[in-house]
């Protein structure tokens, strides 16, 4: 058995784009509160980290998920990341809207093309329609 022990919500880092009716565009973002309590690790940390250990890496720039954050807020400057982090999130306009920080070359993997969705089905429609409700 595989057992990858998660930090609370307190534990590690939370991001939000909402998608909302909101006149301006929002990104929220927290830091931990407190240190973990056990051997636990963050799940973005763990997947950067297996990103890097496979046969073939997949060359993320980013070494933790702080790293990730900080670099998707990079078109604000880094008053927008300190910003974001002292009031908790940053709203503004929206062609400063930090994009999710991505790696510059998406590549396949395992013959999907990458950026692929899987094909829409009348179950994922269902759903797609109860959410809105």
């Amino acid at each position: 058995d595989l057992v990858l022990p998660d930090h609370s919500y307190l534990e590690s880092w939370v991001d939000a784009l909402p998608e909302s009716g909101s006149l301006v565009p929002i990104a929220g973002v927290a830091p931990p509160v407190m240190k973990p309590l056990f051997e636990t690790r963050a799940t973005p940390d763990v997947l950067l980290e297996v990103a890097r250990r496979l046969q073939r890496p997949l060359g993320l720039p980013w070494q933790t998920f702080e790293e990730m954050l900080k670099a998707s807020f990079g078109p604000l400057g880094e008053d927008g990341w300190s910003a974001a982090r002292k009031q908790g999130g940053w709203w503004g306009s929206a062609r400063a809207l930090p994009a999710p920080a991505r790696p510059a070359e998406p590549r396949a993997i395992s013959g999907v093309r990458a950026g692929a969705l899987p094909p829409k089905t009348a179950r994922t429609e269902q759903l797609s329609n109860m959410a809105l409700d």
